[in-house]
C-alpha cells in the first residue's frame, strides 16, 4: 500500500494507493458508539462489506475488535481476496458498510454502523522514492 501525501487536506486522508495483486489493508478502524448497548461484550466482531461503481467487492473482518470506552477499535484486516493482476484500476467511490456482531445474553446482535467512502488507486509498481508527492491529474492520466 502507498499513500497518497501530496496534501494535508482532511478529505485527502481517503486516497489510498495498493499495487495490482496486492491484498488490500485496513491498519486500523474506529467507531464511536452514540447508542452503546448496555451489556456489551469485551471483544466483538466487526465486518465491512466494500463495493465499488464496477461491481468489485471486497470482505474486511476483525472478529476481536476491541470495545474501550464509547469506541470500537480494530485491528489490522487484510481484504479477504486480492486485486486483480496486470490491470491498474481506480475505484471511486469504494464503499465500505460496516456491521459489528456480538452477542448479548447467548443472543446474537447484528447491527450496521454505517459507511465509508474511499478512493483507491491500483497502480502496476509503487511509485519511486522520489515520486511520492504523486500528484492527481498525472495519476488519473496514468490509470
Amino acid at each position: 500500500m502507498w499513500e497518497y501525501q501530496n496534501t494535508k487536506a482532511e478529505n485527502d486522508k481517503n486516497r489510498l494507493g495498493y499495487i495490482s495483486g496486492a491484498r488490500m489493508k485496513i491498519n486500523e478502524a474506529k467507531f464511536r458508539m452514540t447508542q452503546r448497548p448496555k451489556t456489551l461484550p469485551k471483544t466483538i466482531a466487526i465486518t465491512g462489506h466494500a463495493s465499488t461503481l464496477q461491481g468489485k467487492t471486497f470482505v474486511f473482518e476483525d472478529k476481536n475488535a476491541m470495545t474501550m470506552g464509547n469506541y470500537i477499535v480494530t485491528k489490522s484486516m487484510l481484504a479477504n481476496r486480492s486485486l486483480a493482476k496486470k490491470p491498474t484500476q481506480f475505484f471511486n467511490p469504494m464503499t465500505i458498510e460496516w456491521r459489528v456482531k456480538y452477542k448479548t445474553g447467548g443472543v446474537s446482535k447484528t447491527k450496521v454502523l454505517g459507511t465509508s467512502k474511499h478512493t483507491v488507486y491500483v497502480t502496476l509498481n509503487k511509485p519511486l522514492k522520489r515520486f511520492y508527492k504523486v500528484y492527481i491529474t498525472p495519476l488519473h492520466l496514468a490509470i
